[in-house]
Order: structure tokens, then C-alpha cells, then sequence
């Protein structure tokens, strides 16, 4: 996946943006602390190409990687 931005980052949210894919369904996103080992949110079956994530810790640094679907 390429086009990989975060944009309107504020003390506790943050949107996730990305490039559309053709032929995909839907969209996979999963994130956690940086340096931590386990994945702790997820959020799937997103339609269009950004999603806003509310509920963050401030002074937090997050990653986060997506995953194209092409069937439901």
C-alpha cells in the first residue's frame, strides 16, 4: 500500500489516509504503541480511503499499517 499519511492530528485523535487500491472491498486497520509488541486496535470494513481515530493518548506515539480486501 502506498500513499500512507496522518493528517488533523490533534492531542487525542489523529486521521489515518491512504491511496485507493482498484478492485478493493474494503479496508483493514490495526495499531499500536510504538515499540510495543502486540497489535491493540483494530478497525475494519472501512469503505473510503481515511478514517479518523478518536480516543488516543496524548504524548503517544502510534504506528499503523493497513490491508486492502478484495471480498467481504
Amino acid at each position: 500500500m502506498s500513499g500512507l499519511f496522518a493528517s488533523n492530528i490533534g492531542l487525542t485523535n489523529a486521521t489515518m489516509n491512504w491511496t485507493a487500491v482498484s478492485g478493493v472491498h474494503h479496508y483493514d486497520i490495526r495499531m499500536r504503541e510504538q515499540g510495543s509488541s502486540t497489535w491493540t486496535i483494530t478497525i475494519n470494513n472501512i469503505l473510503g480511503t481515511s478514517q479518523l481515530k478518536s480516543n488516543l493518548l496524548s504524548a503517544t506515539t502510534y504506528e499503523w499499517e493497513i490491508r486492502s480486501a478484495c471480498s467481504p
